[in-house]
């Protein structure tokens, strides 16, 4: 298992996304979205929850353009846990704005593929609109209200 500096090179790597790890220097921490973040050893702590931190994950993590063949579905799974706790998504990192902080980077459109599906077309006579909304179905209360304002505003 490769650390954390092992596989971050930020001349290379950084992502100025909001869905991506933050050092705040004035605070001397690091965050994601509105939730701070904590390392001990290879384990992350983001709201109160720990994460093992495989490469996969810490790809997601830090990396603007990640590498894809390193993610696994446990990687996936759980990146997504820490952006919707964290309401990374969001611009201002505020689900109520349901703006969100969406950019031209790989990290976006592996985000877009992976937590979002397209609208099916209506084929009844009816006007077709695409969009887009949350594909999954959280196991909290919490959770479920988070994703229901996402599908809500997409």
């Amino acid at each position: 298992m490769h650390s954390v500096v092992e596989i971050y090179d930020p001349k290379r790597h950084r992502s100025n996304a909001g869905y991506s790890i933050k050092f705040n220097k004035a605070e001397k921490k690091y965050t994601i979205g509105n939730k701070d973040i904590s390392f001990d050893q290879n384990i992350i702590k983001v709201n109160n929850e720990e994460y093992t931190a495989t490469e996969g994950l810490m790809e997601l993590l830090l990396k603007k353009s990640p590498d894809l063949n390193k993610i696994t579905t446990e990687d996936s799974s759980n990146y997504q846990k820490i952006i919707l706790c964290s309401n990374a998504l969001y611009q201002g990192f505020d689900k109520e704005s349901k703006r969100y902080n969406s950019d031209s980077s790989d990290k976006w459109a592996f985000i877009k593929s992976k937590y979002f599906v397209a609208k099916t077309p209506t084929t009844a006579g009816t006007s077709s609109t695409s969009g887009s909304s949350i594909s999954f179905i959280p196991s909290n209360t919490n959770s479920l209200i988070d994703s229901l304002r996402l599908s809500i505003g997409s």
